[in-house]
């Protein structure tokens, strides 16, 4: 506590000392010109006994009330003025405690030259009162405050003023003084007020504070409190993707109150931890609750207070509900004020840290609400952005720009944005505009109860969003919304495509050519029977092969559109793509109009592809064309561009052949000796389905231009007679060529003999399937690597049928080979050798017959390395029934012989259908093997681990206590719940594990059964 520095006894025994100051019949002379700032008793007994104080030499709150009090009706127009110093704890614990009794002093001095001839009192440590006229007070109160915040020792320092003007002359002034104090007290949180009036309601609202403080507890044991909902929705198709939870409480007795009543009390006096732990608590019970019923549910957010992480560990306590109430994860998310950051940084940070850890998102609320929003993005990560509200209160042009830099920003940095307090269709159709991902706000729903604010959204048309839609529509956030660019996002489930959005530009577009709305066009795209439909069909095939982005030439009424096509996401054959429009596809389109006349702009859909060939010395070559649809600036000139075409399109045999046909030189020539003014030639060309059918190739002038149109289409004759028919022709026609024809046959012949070779003699196992992947071959190398007798064991054989079925990725990937053509994969494959999983390197690629995709060819790459051979699970790698049961039998041969104790844990992931339900078989696939991972490496080779079946783990493990296998299966518990990830997907899991001990069951068929 503060000490003195003079002789208070002194200043005591002055005789008349205080008997002056009333005879003067004023009470403002008591303390005038005094020095009694020296003692060294402690204040706060001196507070209460003595009637000066110490320090300041100011009258203490007694002597301050009694002076006061004498013939107090007799003073009329007086005020009492309450001042409270805040952060003044922190200054003396940063400055130390000499440092606080010098700016305590300073305040006094101040006060005694702005209140001059009024009666000031210090009431205790930080508090000061003042009794004074109410003659040019607010300029009084105003100069005080300057001069305590400008002083150079008041480093941190804010003051709050309350006001009570003394009205009714039968109040005492204890009471009035109480009256000034809830005055100051209600600025507590308001920067912006540095003085306040009392006001009759906020004496209410001092009572309703005390009320709250004295039963939160009550209303949390009796659930007076509850949660209520507000939607939050998906911009681009309007779909209901989360919920906030918010609070309000229900008394019984106050009735129902706002958050803005109790949630401030409850932080000023370090409660707002019950109220948060309750929330928690309820949201994974309503949780629980809604799929037990079988309810759509939703991922739910709610924010935290910064008082929450110093008054308790928020992390462990919603750890714990999630657990007890077996919620994922991902179905819910934290929300963090900035404000929290400005005080607390370092504690929120690491807490921060955890929850990410462990698989929630957080973000940050009430952004740009503050002064430090940019400075909390710099050095902590968040997964989305909750745009203030204050933003679209206020829906001018200049708020709108802000919205539209932070969305960009959000989007820049790998974030989410969502905007509240969404109340009319032109802000949501803003948001949706600028690539604001979600809204929230009474446009869609006021907050309420769970299903009330779930059928509010459905009676406005507004479904639930699945979890699977939800990783399929996050993709979004990489798409810039804002571009110059014509661009539009569609949906495609594989037989009809949505347009979801296109902006302005792209709308524009369309419009010129008589497509006057995003259903017209869908609608276009949708009818199987048009051309372009049909053109649109090929081309996606290509976007999902190459997993590029790919381009496509649409030429419609008044305009060759050219768009770029990205696949941002697939979901269960649902694909989600952006589509641009070139920036020069305009303008080119009307220099293509120049150059063909609308009958060459019909044929277009006749062909495959369509190229124009400008010859005139200009480097533009414009490819008209489901895989070559760009318009490519050549630095070497168009034979580099047919030399790239002839590379990627033509079939290895005719590429020879098609360089002659399109030889820049020779070009000319053969359309001027043929019969019609067109070039034709037949070459095998890939298809989007990485097939090489035979197709006709017609090169034409376009007439008054110095330009070729190059088209081409298939032909309507039998491939391989066709085919067959071509080359002999060419061969023979062509006097360079007749040299070769002479060794064809030799060639052949050469040809067979080294694959027969190589196959016999090489050292690389090399095997090949046909289109069902089906083996039809495999070399001796082969057959000695599996250990398989002869060719008779594999042929006509899958894998599966084997018992090499590995996983779904290795069917995928061969079925990229055989349905569209991948040239080459390169995969590491799970695969048995003498009943071992083994990782195993294989290289694949499509052969050919007549042009067409026949099978595929491979080779082993690590077939050196061996291992000792166990039964595998051929997905996990652990054991699989048969390799326990062998086990199993070594286990209980050495408890019944030599009586060694061991004991089995059954580990069951019930989440694993839940997974295959909402991601897929391939991500059920993934959870178990990781999971298999996990026990596997927890274990840590003090027993053995398998899988029975399903999702159903075994480990058998020998023990000399039962607290050993506890620990292990709490263990393996604690890790698997760590899990928060499985191929791309978020989950939780909570694990069901139970332990049997040998020597608690009795015979050797009832422990099997307890075992297996």
């Amino acid at each position: 506590m503060s000490k003195g520095k003079t002789d208070v006894q002194t200043f005591m025994s002055s005789p008349g000392r205080e008997e002056s100051f009333l005879n003067e019949g004023t009470l403002t002379r008591f303390y005038k010109g005094e020095d009694r700032s020296d003692t060294s008793f402690d204040l706060d007994l001196k507070s209460i006994t003595w009637d000066y104080d110490l320090l300041t030499g100011l009258p203490c709150m007694k002597k301050f009330l009694d002076l006061v009090s004498t013939d107090f009706q007799q003073y009329e127009n007086y005020v009492f003025l309450y001042f409270n110093l805040t952060n003044f704890k922190l200054f003396n614990a940063k400055y130390g405690m000499e440092a606080g009794d010098q700016l305590l002093i300073e305040i006094a001095n101040i006060l005694k030259n702005v209140f001059k001839d009024d009666c000031l009192s210090r009431f205790s440590d930080d508090h000061f009162a003042v009794f004074t006229k109410d003659h040019e007070l607010e300029a009084k109160i105003k100069r005080a405050y300057q001069l305590i915040r400008h002083q150079p020792f008041a480093n941190g320092i804010d003051v709050k003023i309350g006001v009570y003007e003394v009205k009714e002359r039968n109040i005492n002034p204890q009471t009035a003084c109480d009256m000034a104090k809830i005055a100051c007290d209600s600025m507590r949180t308001k920067n912006d007020r540095y003085f306040e009036y009392y006001k009759p309601e906020l004496l209410r609202r001092m009572e309703l504070a005390d009320y709250i403080i004295t039963h939160i507890d009550e209303a949390v044991a009796n659930d007076y409190i509850k949660v209520y909902y507000q939607p939050v929705i998906r911009t681009l198709n309007r779909t209901l993707c989360g919920m906030e939870a918010l609070a309000r409480w229900i008394d019984p007795v106050k009735g129902f109150m706002s958050p803005g009543d109790f949630i401030p009390v409850l932080e000023e006096n370090h409660l707002i931890h019950k109220l948060d732990r309750h929330i928690a608590k309820l949201i994974c019970q309503n949780y629980s609750k809604r799929v037990a019923n079988g309810e759509p549910i939703m991922p739910v957010s709610f924010n935290l207070s910064r008082l929450d992480f110093l008054s308790c560990d928020m992390f462990e306590v919603l750890e714990k509900y999630v657990k007890e109430y077996k919620v994922p994860r991902d179905m819910i998310h934290i929300e963090i004020t900035e404000s929290v950051f400005v005080e607390d940084g370092l504690i929120i940070g690491d807490v921060i840290r955890r929850f990410h850890n462990a698989g929630y998102q957080v973000w940050m609320d009430d952004f740009g609400s503050g002064f430090s929003s940019l400075n909390v993005l710099k050095d902590y990560n968040f997964d989305e952005l909750k745009i203030d509200m204050v933003f679209l209160s206020h829906f001018n042009n200049r708020s709108k720009e802000i919205v539209k830099s932070t969305v960009g920003m959000a989007k820049n940095i790998g974030i989410q944005s969502l905007a509240e307090g969404v109340e009319t269709e032109e802000q949501l159709v803003f948001l949706r505009e600028i690539g604001c991902e979600k809204a929230q706000g009474y446009l869609f729903s006021k907050p309420s109860p769970y299903m009330d604010a779930l059928n509010a959204c459905i009676s406005k048309g507004i479904q639930v969003e699945t979890r699977t839609r939800k990783e399929f529509f996050d993709a979004l956030n990489k798409v810039d919304f804002m571009t110059d660019s014509a661009f539009a996002i569609i949906e495609d489930d594989g037989e009809k495509v949505e347009f979801l959005f296109a902006n302005k530009d792209f709308v524009c577009a369309l419009k010129e050519n008589d497509i006057f709305t995003k259903k017209q066009a869908s609608a276009i795209v949708n009818s199987p029977h048009l051309p372009v439909a049909k053109l649109y069909r090929r081309f996606i095939k290509t976007v999902i092969r190459t997993r590029q982005p790919e381009v496509v030439s649409f030429p419609l009424k008044k305009a060759i559109l050219q768009l770029e096509v990205t696949c941002l996401s697939q979901c269960q054959g649902h694909y989600l793509y952006h589509v641009r429009m070139s920036d020069r596809c305009i303008e080119k389109s009307i220099k293509v109009q120049r150059s063909m006349n609308m009958m060459l702009r019909n044929i277009y859909y006749l062909y495959d592809e369509i190229m124009i060939y400008d010859l005139s010395g200009s480097n533009d070559h414009l490819a008209l064309t489901p895989t070559l649809g760009k318009y490519v600036n050549l630095e070497k000139g168009l034979e580099c561009e047919i030399e790239i075409y002839c590379l990627e399109k033509i079939f290895p045999e005719d590429q020879q052949r098609f360089r002659e046909f399109a030889d820049k030189e020779l070009l000319s020539d053969y359309v001027k000796t043929s019969v019609n003014g067109a070039s034709v030639g037949y070459f095998r060309t890939r298809d989007e389905n990485g097939n090489y059918p035979w197709k006709m190739h017609t090169i034409i002038p376009i007439p008054q231009e110095c330009s070729y149109m190059h088209c081409v289409n298939k032909t309507a004759f039998k491939d391989v007679d066709f085919g067959k028919a071509i080359l002999k022709d060419y061969y023979f026609s062509m006097p360079r060529m007749k040299e070769l024809d002479r060794h064809v046959k030799e060639d052949i012949i050469i040809k067979s003999e080294l694959w027969d070779n190589m196959i016999t003699y090489s050292n690389t196992p090399y095997f090949w399937k046909n289109e069902n992947r089906e083996y039809e071959g495999v070399s001796d190398t082969f057959l000695d690597y599996y250990k398989l007798k002869g060719k008779e064991d594999i042929i006509g054989k899958k894998d599966e049928d084997l018992h090499w079925y590995i996983n779904e990725g290795q069917i995928i990937n061969e079925e990229d080979i055989l349905k569209n053509g991948v040239i080459r994969q390169v995969s590491v494959c799970q695969s048995y050798k003498e009943g071992l999983l083994k990782d195993t390197i294989i290289v694949k690629k499509p052969y050919y017959k007549d042009g067409f995709v026949a099978g595929l060819i491979g080779y082993i790459v690590n077939f050196k390395e061996g291992e000792n051979v166990v039964s595998n699970d051929p997905i996990t790698g652990l054991l699989n029934y048969d390799g326990i049961v062998k086990a199993a039998i070594s286990y209980e041969e050495d408890y019944h012989i030599y009586g060694i104790e061991f004991a089995c844990i059954l580990i069951e992931i019930m989440e694993y259908d839940r997974i295959i339900k909402a991601y897929g078989r391939e991500a059920g696939t993934s959870l178990l093997r990781k999971a298999a991972g996990i026990i596997y490496d927890t274990v840590d080779g003090r027993g053995t681990v398998g899988r029975l079946e399903g999702f159903t783990f075994k480990v058998m493990i020998k023990f000399n206590k039962r607290e050993e296998v506890e620990k292990l299966s709490d263990k393996i518990k604690k890790a698997l719940y760590e899990i928060h990830e499985v191929a791309g997907f978020s989950c939780t899991i909570f694990p069901h594990i139970k332990i049997h001990y040998a020597s608690d069951i009795d015979g050797v068929e009832n422990l099997f059964y307890q075992m297996l």
